[in-house]
């Protein structure tokens, strides 16, 4: 399920948003927008990662794949991961963002 982005979490004092993010829509599973602190957005057709911490990727990667283990991407028909600078890697060990722990 995909919410606008206009769902994003909001401090109703100071009238912003506290993710400062533009996308389409933000999947969420079960009611929960993020899921062991992860979540995907979608932007021009294309997918990204964030997480709770407001940390995200581009979003650059045809598909999303975060089940269990670490979190995989489908960039330029190749799956990978995300390393710790947003970077794609096909090297798991240099992967970031884990579907188990959220990083």
């Amino acid at each position: 399920m995909h919410k606008n982005c206009n769902s994003i979490p909001k401090d109703f004092c100071l009238d912003t948003y506290l993710i400062p993010i533009e996308c389409d829509s933000i999947s969420y599973d079960y009611g929960f927008m993020f899921i062991n602190g992860l979540a995907v957005y979608r932007k021009n057709d294309k997918q990204g990662v964030i997480n709770d911490r407001g940390e995200f990727t581009d979003a650059i990667f045809d598909e999303v794949d975060w089940a269990e283990g670490s979190v995989k991407v489908l960039f330029n028909g190749e799956w990978g991961f995300i390393d710790e600078k947003n970077q794609f890697t096909l090297d798991e060990d240099e992967a970031y963002y884990s579907a188990d722990d959220g990083f």
